[in-house]
């Protein structure tokens, strides 16, 4: 984060470019994939992955990266 001069929200809703690994898997905690069959066809879809869970994502690397692809 400090590299990139980014923040993320603590417990508080304060920035913070130092969040604990706690508060990382309790931002993540709340994301889902939902499987849906539309016309026939199974549909996957991630829900609750806001702007800043995608930020996140982006940031711990590539390794992260594939499994919200």
């Amino acid at each position: 984060l400090k590299e990139n001069n980014e923040f993320v929200r603590d417990q508080m809703g304060k920035p913070t470019q130092k969040p604990s690994g706690k508060r990382l898997f309790q931002l993540f905690r709340r994301v889902r994939e939902l499987k849906e069959i539309e016309n026939g066809k199974i549909i996957c879809r991630i829900v609750n992955y806001s702007d800043e869970l995608k930020q996140i994502n982006r940031l711990l690397g590539p390794m992260i990266e594939k499994y919200y692809a």
